[in-house]
């Protein structure tokens, strides 16, 4: 039997933070999508479904917590990870 990947979400408006998380979570055989703020997450989950979210707290346009909100109110939410 085939093992599922996972699938996350990295979303931070710092480039080099969301390129080393998904680096170091590719490394463990994670496959990841990146966002620069909450908006651009929210359309990317609209469109996919993740297992993982990690989330910067503050971030422009949509900060983090309101992100979080948003996922915690879905049906079938990933599991979220905060970074502040």
């Amino acid at each position: 039997m085939a093992q599922q990947t996972i699938r996350a979400i990295v979303v931070d408006d710092e480039a080099h933070v969301r390129n080393l998380v998904k680096i170091s979570l590719s490394l463990h055989g994670i496959e990841c999508d990146c966002a620069a703020d909450g908006s651009e997450a929210l359309a990317m989950l609209g469109a996919g479904q993740y297992d993982l979210a990690i989330v910067d707290l503050k971030m422009p346009k949509q900060h983090g917590h309101s992100l979080c909100t948003a996922l915690l109110a879905r049906d079938n939410r990933p599991l979220i990870v905060v970074r502040s």
